[in-house]
């Protein structure tokens, strides 16, 4: 997990397991995943996941199909996800109105998990904390974008993107030691990008004007029966000449000025 504590506004994570009933505290506009406890759903399996008592969401598994619905209107509008697999149920960009108990209704003749009730509480979210820190370098220059962690914990997982791009250009998995960087789709960042294991820092090299852009890093760690993800964002604006550009010119206005004198 990241190394955290109730007082801490970033990402407060505690947990407190009685039973059948687990506490989840989160900083908002977070997401969180609630698993259901399956690890793969079966023919005739069905979840209906409820909060407060009102159906939110509901996954069966008929024979050699699946059938998914999720609330659309309301609070929740736009941010329910179902894992069709498992029927793990994912709140994205939370907010302090979705705060209560959430229970997976389950049914099941393949014998079902333990049923767990989630008492989920939002923190409200520090103001700087939510906004996209923006980074001005100069062309040439190398740049470090830092998360907010100091060391990544077992169960961490962690992706950077940039420009809203499907395909990461870095990612480390803690459990399986998976930290690898790309060179991204259109090979910009090809021999650029360092990813720094302990806290997944990206730092980029002899940067161009083509890195301009916004770059984003999801960090999702599981607790126990949920998953807590938290995004950071990072806006980079390269400008100016690199050292190479303006000896050249240099260069160039120096040779045309000793031509010009020859001739004369």
């Amino acid at each position: 997990m990241i190394k955290g504590s109730c007082g801490i506004p970033r990402l407060s994570i505690c947990v407190f397991a009685d039973g059948d009933e687990e506490s989840v505290s989160v900083t908002e506009r977070d997401s969180v995943t609630l698993k259901s406890g399956f690890t793969e759903l079966k023919t005739l399996d069905d979840i209906e996941w409820r909060f407060s008592g009102s159906r939110i969401a509901t996954i069966t598994r008929n024979y050699g199909e699946i059938s998914v619905w999720v609330k659309a209107d309301g609070s929740f509008r736009d941010r329910l996800q179902l894992d069709n697999q498992t029927g793990d149920l994912k709140i994205s960009n939370i907010s302090t109105t979705d705060s209560g108990e959430y229970k997976p209704l389950i049914s099941s003749i393949n014998g079902s998990p333990p049923e767990v009730t989630f008492t989920v509480k939002v923190n409200p979210v520090v103001v700087s904390a939510a906004e996209v820190k923006s980074v001005s370098v100069l062309v040439g220059d190398t740049v470090t974008l830092q998360t907010d962690l100091t060391e990544i914990q077992i169960g961490d997982e962690m992706q950077w993107r940039f420009e809203h791009q499907n395909t990461p250009i870095a990612e480390i998995n803690r459990a399986t030691e998976i930290f690898i960087t790309s060179d991204g789709p259109d090979d910009r960042f090809r021999g650029r990008l360092k990813l720094d294991h302990r806290n997944g820092f990206l730092t980029i090299t002899n940067i161009t004007t083509q890195h301009t852009g916004l770059y984003q890093v999801e960090i999702s760690s599981t607790i126990s029966s949920y998953i807590i993800h938290h995004t950071q964002s990072f806006r980079v604006t390269v400008s100016g000449e690199s050292i190479n550009e303006i000896y050249l010119d240099s260069f160039s206005v120096n040779h045309l000025d000793e031509n010009l004198f020859a001739l004369n």
